[in-house]
């Protein structure tokens, strides 16, 4: 995704920013930030990337705003990560699923019986 946005860098060890604005400069800004949480193992940023190694394995939180409906993308997006690393993944899992049912249990659809085509 780095050619179609305006910047990358790594924040930290741990954390990724990617920025942009569609429209030009006058247009709508956005930002997209993504933390690795890992089980075991270590993370080092180089350049724009976030290297892991030895880890068991890995949570990826990612999230993303934009100036339409905030001034401060990038404050939210941050803010929004801290919120969801202190939930921990089954938490943010369970209630993921939960929002996701709640808009999918709502329709359903039929494509016709046996035989037909």
């Amino acid at each position: 995704l780095a050619w179609r946005c305006d910047g990358v860098r790594a924040l930290d060890s741990t954390t990724v920013r990617l920025w942009g604005a569609n429209g030009g400069k006058d247009g709508i800004g956005y930002e997209l930030v993504a933390r690795v949480i890992v089980d075991g193992g270590t993370c080092e940023s180089v350049g724009s990337r976030i290297l892991v190694h030895g880890a068991r394995g890995l949570t990826v939180l990612v999230t993303g705003r934009t100036t339409y409906r905030d001034a401060d993308p990038l404050g939210w997006c941050l803010s929004t990560l801290a919120r969801a690393g202190r939930r921990g993944y089954d938490s943010i899992r369970r209630r993921h699923l939960d929002d996701f049912h709640g808009i999918y249990d709502r329709c359903t659809i039929q494509l016709g019986g046996a035989g037909t085509t």
